[in-house]
């Protein structure tokens, strides 16, 4: 998903500015977390427990964590590529990790190791494209000004 996610914001971001770019994400999310509210799936509970401890954390969560690094990667994605801003975003992964396993004392099941892979290999598979296609781009350039 999040492969497709970079492959398609790669696509769309170059032709709009962050902001709406941000508003479709966010809205699109939302949208996704009031049809599974709706839907009582299963597995996924949407009792949400109304302490201030828990308000804050998901206050803090929505701006730094989803606002500012959504924001911040569609930005770099427009100044930097898709490619070059899915690498550094990959950081993403192995900070998530080894903050919840040593701060959180969480542990990660099999699922999650291949999820982490996954997305790692999305990554690696996107810039591997994106290089092609740059690279190719350049031999087309070289050879129209040979001709």
């Amino acid at each position: 998903v999040y492969a497709v996610y970079s492959v398609l914001g790669a696509t769309v971001m170059p032709k709009t500015d962050v902001l709406t770019g941000l508003w479709f994400v966010l809205t699109g999310a939302a949208f996704t977390f009031v049809v599974v509210w709706l839907l009582a799936v299963p597995g996924m509970p949407a009792a949400f427990p109304w302490t201030s401890e828990v308000i804050w954390s998901t206050v803090e969560i929505a701006i730094v964590g989803t606002i500012f690094g959504v924001g911040l990667f569609f930005a770099g994605m427009n100044r930097i590529g898709a490619s070059r801003s899915s690498i550094l975003q990959t950081f993403e992964v192995p900070v998530t990790i080894v903050n919840s396993l040593f701060l959180l004392d969480e542990s990660m099941s099999g699922g999650q190791l291949v999820g982490a892979a996954l997305i790692l290999l999305g990554v690696i598979g996107v810039s591997w494209a994106e290089t092609r296609r740059v690279a190719a781009s350049h031999r087309a350039n070289s050879l129209e000004s040979v001709i």
